[in-house]
């Protein structure tokens, strides 16, 4: 059975905002296809349910990177190689990414923009870059290698045809992903003891936001409009938990009752709701929703008999609508 792109509309906002804690129908699922192959991933949805992402092409050998709007998916095209992505999408249908030069020889960060796949390049010496973010403005946000394919990642951003090396906090890495309209991005540092900090790269500045209590590492995912930050950081007992950062206080979203939980991708509204995914109580992996003070399972959202199980969620945008990964049954499949 072939996998699948889907759409998880959201129909009632008032069940989300006012949860009365009752189990109610309030998702449908539209199956969109591939683009002729098996597998498809969406990464990111805008303010306008642009959907962005990638799929194989027939015969599962070429990965291409689609935008799905109006019932039609389609191919944002690539560089030339066997692999290109679309990991971000903001509200005027700029998006960017990542794709395979011809021949496969090196992987540049890419900006689908009017129908064009636009060469952003990577640092000068490497020959892997990618870009994860892209704001309302137009700035763009990613990484590259220091030099070939790694080890080191810096973040980076492209920025009047250059690459700019944003650093690191005295450590050999960093990356920086999902930006605002302020052109801040989160992201993720090493400082020199080989822990990391999540931290927000802006004005050429690095900030670092710390840990959890007790925590020594942590990661930014996203941060959205108002300077509110979600992200992921390990605690005082070695667990790995999602994190509300605002106003300058973190706050632990924990988990789903498991020891695991992490918003992974473009995963804070500006309304300051989080998705993400978290073990539960048995070892399962679910989809998460944090809103009102509540983190939920989502599959608490949907029909008891609806064969969905929904595993992680990868990205929200303003009207609630949420893009992400689960399995029907048994199937493994995007859904939105």
């Amino acid at each position: 059975m072939k996998a699948r792109l889907l759409i998880y509309t959201l129909l009632s906002v008032v069940l989300l905002h006012g949860w009365s804690g009752a189990r109610a129908q309030t998702y449908t699922v539209t199956d969109f296809g591939t683009l002729g192959g098996t597998k498809s991933q969406a990464n990111d949805i805008n303010n306008r349910s642009q959907v962005v992402g990638n799929s194989t092409l027939p015969g599962d050998t070429v990965s291409r990177a689609f935008l799905w709007q109006d019932g039609v998916l389609g191919d944002l095209g690539s560089l030339g190689g066997t692999f290109t992505t679309a990991n971000a999408i903001n509200n005027r249908g700029e998006a960017v990414g990542a794709s395979e030069t011809t021949g496969n020889t090196a992987r540049h960060a890419v900006l689908f923009r009017d129908g064009e796949t636009v060469d952003l390049g990577a640092l000068p010496g490497s020959q892997f870059g990618t870009a994860f973010g892209i704001s309302q403005r137009g700035e763009i946000f990613g990484g590259s290698t220091i030099t070939g394919r790694g080890p080191f990642f810096h973040a980076v951003q492209y920025k009047d045809g250059e690459v700019v090396d944003l650093g690191t906090l005295g450590g050999p890495s960093s990356f920086a992903g999902y930006a605002n309209h302020h052109g801040q991005s989160a992201g993720r540092a090493d400082i020199p003891s080989g822990s990391s900090r999540a931290v927000i790269f802006g004005d050429g500045t690095i900030t670092d936001l710390g840990t959890l209590p007790g925590g020594t590492s942590s990661t930014a995912r996203a941060i959205n409009n108002r300077g509110q930050v979600s992200g992921i950081s390990d605690t005082a007992n070695g667990e790995l938990h999602a994190f509300l950062l605002s106003d300058g206080v973190m706050t632990d979203l924990g988990t789903l009752g498991g020891k695991f939980s992490d918003p992974f991708g473009h995963s804070i509204n500006n309304r300051g709701e989080v998705v993400g995914k978290s073990t539960t109580a048995s070892g399962q992996m679910h989809a998460f929703l944090f809103a009102d003070g509540v983190l939920r399972d989502l599959n608490d959202l949907i029909p008891a008999d609806s064969g969905w199980v929904l595993t992680a969620a990868q990205a929200i945008n303003d009207h609630g609508h949420i893009v992400g990964f689960g399995a029907i049954n048994g199937q493994p499949m995007p859904f939105f």
